[in-house]
């Protein structure tokens, strides 16, 4: 499908779902509450789409470039984002529960209030990012690089904090309870609004 094919079946209220868009390019595209669930969207050019209201759920974006791109309240359950470039993307209240980011550019992007329980960030990208009220339950975040993030109000219950880079992150209010980290928890309890990322280990090898 051509990008002008995508644009004319949305202008008709056509669904999106379960169609190979590889490599379209749709930088810059209005489509907001589009449904591209089930979707491919393989490197596909998203740069500065606006997919607000949209449904998302079990896409595969492998390697897509969606810097920029506006997906508030994106419905992105189970989405495929390995390697995604990110950077900047806007998916406050977004619900993206399982879904992978592993590895994926997120730098700058503002995340507050996402849903990401079970989601996996393992080494991504998320430094300078806003994470704000977002609920990270049982996140794996294993060498991911929050340098400089927000993540004030966080719930981080259950995560995986193994080598992550926290240098600058604010972590004022989050909930910490079971949180791992090289097996050792460095707090007791309820976070007490302290951030307290400089009470964790230096990042060693495990």
């Amino acid at each position: 499908m051509t990008r002008a094919e995508c644009l004319a079946a949305y202008g008709r209220g056509e669904s999106l779902a379960d169609l190979d868009l590889a490599w379209i390019d749709l930088a810059g595209a209005q489509l907001r509450g589009a449904d591209l669930a089930d979707t491919t969207l393989t490197a596909a050019h998203l740069e500065g789409v606006c997919l607000d209201d949209g449904n998302l759920e079990r896409c595969f974006a492998a390697e897509a470039y969606l810097a920029g791109a506006s997906l508030a309240r994106v419905r992105g359950t189970g989405g495929f984002f390995q390697r995604a470039r990110m950077a900047r993307v806007v998916l406050v209240e977004a619900e993206l529960c399982g879904a992978d980011f592993g590895a994926a550019e997120l730098a700058g992007a503002d995340l507050s209030g996402a849903h990401l329980a079970g989601a996996s960030l393992l080494d991504a990208d998320l430094s300078g990012a806003r994470l704000v009220g977002a609920d990270l339950r049982g996140a794996n975040l294993n060498g991911a690089n929050l340098a400089g993030t927000d993540c004030s109000g966080a719930d981080l219950r259950g995560c995986d904090f193994r080598k992550v880079n926290m240098r600058g992150a604010r972590f004022t209010g989050a909930m910490t309870t079971g949180v791992l980290c090289y097996g050792v928890p460095p707090w007791g309890g309820e976070a007490d609004g302290r951030d307290w990322h400089g009470l964790l280990p230096h990042p060693v090898d495990d």
